[in-house]
């Protein structure tokens, strides 16, 4: 399942031009009755047509959220790959990142704060 993720991914990344997805968690992820998985949910998707993307729409989950995207920091397919990681630690753990703290501190650790695998929060 994993691989079929990063396989999308990657398709998008070297479309011409890129395309970062931008909201990349495990909800946006469609599995088919042979377990393939798919990447859905292209709303918030931007062609990447300079090297960076800014946003300051404040739309998109703040757990699977790269920090420099929570800090309107320009941003580019890196961002995705940090919401690809947090997918690997929802397969890994069975659990979200920040899943015990209320939205506004969730936003506030995935903005500053590197989780490890093993952290009690």
């Amino acid at each position: 399942m994993a691989l079929d993720v990063a396989r999308g991914m990657n398709y998008l990344h070297h479309y011409s031009p890129p395309i970062i997805h931008r909201d990349l968690k495990s909800s946006n992820l469609l599995v088919d009755k042979n377990w393939t998985v798919k990447v859905a949910d292209f709303g918030l998707s931007r062609l990447k047509r300079e090297t960076y993307l800014t946003t300051k729409t404040g739309k998109g989950t703040p757990q699977w959220m790269a920090p420099e995207v929570l800090r309107n920091e320009p941003s580019d397919e890196k961002s995705d790959v940090y919401s690809y990681g947090v997918i690997l630690w929802e397969l890994v753990t069975q659990k979200i990142p920040w899943e015990n703290l209320n939205s506004m501190q969730g936003h506030w650790c995935s903005r500053f704060h590197e989780p490890k695998v093993g952290d009690s929060q």
